[in-house]
């Protein structure tokens, strides 16, 4: 259930990131890991409230340090997500249609 969850949640931002490079004709690396980093920290919050938990302690960390801690794990997959869209496409890109 998560993983459709975060699917459509990521989907949102990602397609609109891929419909403004390709409105403005933009192929740059920076741009799309730009938006990679953008969608998980977005993110980070929404998927942090929806799996809050009790871990029983004294002093329980702030949902703010969670949130940050949820940033720094989504970062990876924002990022190599990112990068294989931008490869991806400009490969696609430099293809001719009739081959």
């Amino acid at each position: 259930m998560f993983a459709m969850l975060a699917l459509w949640l990521a989907l949102v931002p990602a397609v609109i990131s891929a419909v403004i490079a390709r409105w403005r004709g933009w192929d740059s690396l920076y741009y799309y890991v730009t938006c990679g980093i953008l969608t998980a920290i977005t993110l980070a919050p929404v998927v942090e409230w929806m799996f809050r938990h009790d871990d029983g302690t004294d002093f329980p960390p702030t949902f703010e340090e969670l949130c940050f801690r949820r940033i720094v794990r989504l970062m990876a997959p924002a990022l190599s997500g990112s990068i294989a869209y931008w490869f991806v496409m400009g490969r696609l890109r430099d293809q001719s249609p009739v081959s």
